[in-house]
Order: C-alpha cells, then structure tokens, then sequence
C-alpha cells in the first residue's frame, strides 16, 4: 500500500476518502485481533463439588498457583459470591511446559497468532504477553468512581460522569498506564471500561437519573437542565 508520514506510533488517517490506522512506519495498518490472550480464562469454580473432578491437584503440591478464589460471579449458582477455583488452563500448560511455561507461553502465543494470520492482541490480554513489543496491541484503562444509582446492567451500574470522582478516578486508571503502554509505539490505542449498561432505549439513563437519590450529581445536572428549559412543572 501506499506510505504515508510516519510517526512512529500507531495513528487514524484519512486516505483516498477512508478512514485507516497506520502503523509507525506510516503504513496502513488493518487490525485483525483476537481479546482474552491470556493464561487466566481457565477458571473453575470447585467450591461445594471439588470432589466431582478426577485426580484434581492437592492445594498444597505443585500445583498450589493453580488454586485462587473468583474476584466476583455475576450469574450462576455462585451469584455475588467468591467461590474457590482451580485453574485447570495454567495446570495443564504447567504439565506441558514445566516450571518455566509462562515464557514458554508466551513464545508459542506470539508466534501461533502469526501463523493464524492474526496482527493484534485486543482487549484484555495479558500485559506479560503483549509488552514484549512483538505483536501490535491495544491496552484497557479500568476505573472507580460514584455509579448511577437508579441505573441496572448485567455486569453493574452505569458511571456517575457528572460526578467529581468521575474524572478523578479515569485520570488515575489512565497514570497507571505510564511506563508501559503509554509511549510504546507497538501500543494502536486504550478501550476505556467495557460493556456499560446504557441502557434498553433512549430515556433508559435520563430514568435512572430520576429515580437515583437526591444527592446524585447526574440527577441534579438533568433536574437543572429541566428547570432552565421548561421553568415550571407544566
């Protein structure tokens, strides 16, 4: 393709009427990605059945790394709880690799996703895996800060953006990312925060603004606006 300016970093262009990344070198750059490359999807909660699994590791052996509790279950039997879990992905990559399976991993992950004809590691990798400046990336910026009150979502509550601690909170999550990928020219952008709950229509968040607490600052903001737009009840 053509050579456009180049950078050296990953950038959005406009070129013969469509929009591109281009890579450092001022190349365009099409992202065929793949999210998840990582080590830690093989978690199985084993709380109250431990004993339905065949020859599982004792959790003082070998495999005592294998063992570790789930931050927080959404759905499912295990619902709002931590249960214990075994991870039987990093037990078998132990068994095939040895002691040292994490660089051996990491090695096979970068030179597998060539072979598959895939370019990007996507959201929510391994920064273990993608730091090595091997394979192109983007990186995912998490945060706190005050929820919605009134709001529902299958993962949690939408962000209070009106909030103070809104921006406060994005600005931290964004600091962490120095001396890491913010800088690295093998970095093609951040996604910030993931599957929000907007909502099923347009007025979903207006709603939950509504019925949230009198102290909520999105609720505020929207009555302000209400009062400065239509002045009375009626």
């Amino acid at each position: 393709g053509p050579a456009l300016p180049a950078t050296g970093f990953f950038r959005v262009a406009k070129h013969a009427g469509k929009w591109w990344l281009v890579d450092p070198a001022g190349k365009l750059f099409f992202s065929h990605g793949l999210d998840c490359v990582s080590t830690g999807e093989g978690l199985t909660p084993i709380d109250e059945r431990s004993k339905w699994f065949k020859d599982l590791p004792a959790p003082d052996s070998e495999y005592q790394a294998c063992y570790g509790r789930a931050d927080f279950v959404v759905r499912g039997y295990y619902a709002g709880k931590q249960p214990m879990c075994f991870d039987f992905g990093r037990a078998n990559l132990r068994r095939a690799y040895g002691k040292r399976w994490p660089a051996a991993f990491s090695d096979l992950t970068h030179r597998r996703l060539r072979s598959w004809g895939l370019n990007t590691i996507a959201g929510w990798s391994d920064p273990a895996i993608y730091l090595q400046q091997r394979t192109p990336y983007t990186a995912t910026v998490w945060f706190g800060g005050k929820l919605l009150e009134g709001s529902e979502g299958y993962w949690g509550k939408f962000r209070d953006v009106f909030d103070p601690s809104f921006r406060t909170e994005l600005q931290q999550g964004l600091a962490q990312q120095a001396g890491k990928s913010a800088g690295d020219p093998w970095c093609i952008g951040f996604f910030v925060d993931n599957e929000v709950a907007w909502g099923e229509d347009d007025v979903s968040l207006a709603v939950a603004a509504l019925t949230s607490p009198a102290g909520q600052a999105a609720k505020q903001v929207f009555v302000a606006d209400l009062q400065a737009k239509y002045a009375e009840i009626a």
